[in-house]
């Protein structure tokens, strides 16, 4: 994946090894350059601008696969519920009633924020 930035093919090398590693002492031995180069690009827009939107890339990838196993999850919690055990009832139950809640306030915060953004809207067509 070539970026449109004009980063040369190390600066290509170290967003990967941003991506992948888990210090950018190890992102930087990883493609053989110095820990002070590597901080030096990350001072550079260009190079930044191109290693967030990677690493929001990334993201974005990992939240739609945790979302396309959420219905697996919530599935295992509720058969949970019908477990010999109290003590996997009992947390089964805690998690399902907490994740709907927190479902509950994402809707409604939705909503009102949409409300907002609408009154937002309209009062700036008054002027």
């Amino acid at each position: 994946m070539r970026s449109e930035r004009n980063l040369t093919s190390k600066q290509e090398q170290a967003i990967l090894a941003l991506l992948s590693e888990t210090t950018i002492t190890a992102a930087a031995e990883k493609v053989t350059i110095g820990e002070a180069t590597l901080y030096r690009w990350l001072k550079q827009t260009a190079f930044l601008v191109e290693y967030r939107t990677r690493r929001r890339e990334a993201v974005e990838k990992a939240t739609a696969l945790l979302q396309q196993s959420s219905w697996a999850a919530a599935s295992t919690l509720v058969r949970l519920l019908g477990s010999g055990s109290d003590s996997v009832k009992l947390r089964a139950a805690v998690a399902l009633l907490d994740q709907a809640n927190k479902g509950l306030e994402t809707l409604d915060f939705e909503k009102r924020l949409l409300a907002v953004e609408e009154f937002a809207k309209e009062m700036g067509d008054c002027k």
